[in-house]
């Protein structure tokens, strides 16, 4: 294969993986927003019926289910929100990323790509809260690109972009709660 065919392969692949990245993007919103969408509307359903929380000594299975579908689905679309900054900042740090690989080209300064390290849910919360608190400091300008800045700048969007990922599994698993524990009071009206 000659220099030019591989440049052709290569800016081929180049934009096949920007396409596929913005599917997966979008698919991540739409999936978020209709979870959301969900969330909310099961919330607002149970809201609206009338039920009376008493203490008796027998259970009333009903209103059990009712009240986990009312805690699954406010967990479902709290994590629904913290998803969508988590997913904010991971952009905005990723845009950075490759912003700084591109002035660190065109100025012949070497960057060593951090390893991917596995953060525990709170660790990767912890991280995000440090984005959103100081944003400016995780942000590298053109004069001032050193490999500690960038590691860092790495380090933590792969940490919140994982962080994203767990978000959304909770998402999707605390809404399924939801419907379940729904259908299981409406089996218990009967």
């Amino acid at each position: 294969m000659t220099l030019d065919e591989k440049e052709k392969k290569t800016e081929e692949y180049q934009n096949r993986y920007r396409f596929w990245t913005d599917k997966r993007i979008s698919q991540l919103s739409f999936l978020n927003n209709f979870m959301l969408t969900i969330g909310i509307a099961l919330i607002a359903y149970i809201w609206t019926k009338e039920i009376s929380f008493y203490m008796t000594s027998t259970i009333d299975w009903k209103i059990t289910f009712l009240f986990i579908t009312l805690a699954s689905s406010f967990l479902s679309v709290l994590s629904g929100f913290i998803l969508a900054m988590s997913r904010l900042y991971d952009l905005r740090l990723t845009s950075n990323i490759l912003l700084t690989r591109k002035r660190a080209l065109k100025k012949d300064i070497e960057l060593n790509n951090v390893k991917n390290q596995k953060n525990n849910f709170w660790e990767s919360l912890k991280i995000l809260v440090d984005v959103i608190r100081n944003f400016e400091d995780y942000k590298i300008n053109s004069n001032d690109i050193s490999n500690e800045k960038f590691k860092k700048l790495e380090a933590s969007s792969n940490a919140i972009g994982s962080f994203t990922w767990k978000l959304l599994n909770i998402q999707v698993y605390t809404l399924a709660i939801s419907i379940i524990s729904l259908v299981c009071s409406s089996i218990c009206a009967f």
